[in-house]
C-alpha cells in the first residue's frame, strides 16, 4: 500500500512516516499543498493523509476536492486538524475527508509505539 502524507510540520510528518513504514507501508511526504497536489496528480496512492491547514495556494481539503473535480482517482483521505471545534471537523468531513483526526493525536500514537 502506498500512502501520501501532506503535512507541513516536519516532526509530525516524520512521526507519521516512521509509524507507517514500521508497518511496512510505502510513504511519500510533501510539506505544502501544491507539492501534495502535484504528487497526487502524478502517482497512484492508496491513501492520503492531509493536514487541513497547509502553506501554498490551497488548503489541505482543496487537494482532494480538486482531484475529484478533475475526475482523477482519489484514494480515501484522512484529514488532520488541530482544530478542536466540532464545527471545523464537521466541515472537513462534509467537504472531502472521510476521516478526521487530530494531527497531534496521530503523531503521539506512532511516537509512543517506538
Amino acid at each position: 500500500m502506498r500512502i501520501l502524507v501532506v503535512e507541513d510540520e516536519h516532526k509530525i510528518a516524520g512521526a507519521i512516516k516512521k509509524g507507517l513504514e514500521q508497518d511496512k507501508y510505502a510513504v511519500d511526504v510533501e510539506y505544502d499543498a501544491d507539492a501534495g497536489y502535484g504528487a497526487a496528480l502524478n502517482e497512484p496512492y492508496d491513501l492520503m493523509i492531509i493536514d487541513r491547514m497547509l502553506p501554498g495556494s490551497m488548503e489541505g481539503l482543496d487537494i482532494a476536492r480538486r482531484l475529484r473535480e478533475k475526475n482523477i482517482h482519489t484514494p480515501p483521505e484522512v484529514c488532520l486538524t488541530s482544530e478542536p471545534s466540532l464545527r471545523h471537523q464537521t466541515m472537513a468531513a462534509t467537504v472531502t475527508a472521510r476521516t478526521i483526526s487530530s494531527n497531534t493525536f496521530l503523531a503521539r500514537c506512532w511516537t509512543a509505539r517506538g
